[in-house]
């Protein structure tokens, strides 16, 4: 293998970690935003932030317990995963 295939790989790989760093990041800033609508009772307004963090990281725990409950709190059906 040359060494710009090399090089092209491992530039490959860093800025796919560094796009997944900065959707955790940017899920997290969602679910702060969410945070901020469900604690203002503004539960629409935070479901959609609760969803677009879980949609930016499937893994944000916290994200799924919050859009579960806010889907609750305004009548709609559970997904079962």
């Amino acid at each position: 293998m040359s060494r710009v295939a090399i090089v092209m790989i491992i530039v490959l790989l860093a800025s796919s970690c560094f796009s997944l760093e900065m959707r955790r990041r940017a899920a997290q800033l969602e679910f702060e935003k969410g945070m901020r609508f469900y604690n203002n009772i503004d539960i629409r307004a935070a479901k959609q932030a609760f969803m677009h963090a879980v949609r930016l990281d499937p893994s944000h725990q916290k994200a799924k317990v919050y859009l579960r409950q806010a889907k609750r709190m305004l009548g709609e059906p559970e997904d079962w995963e």
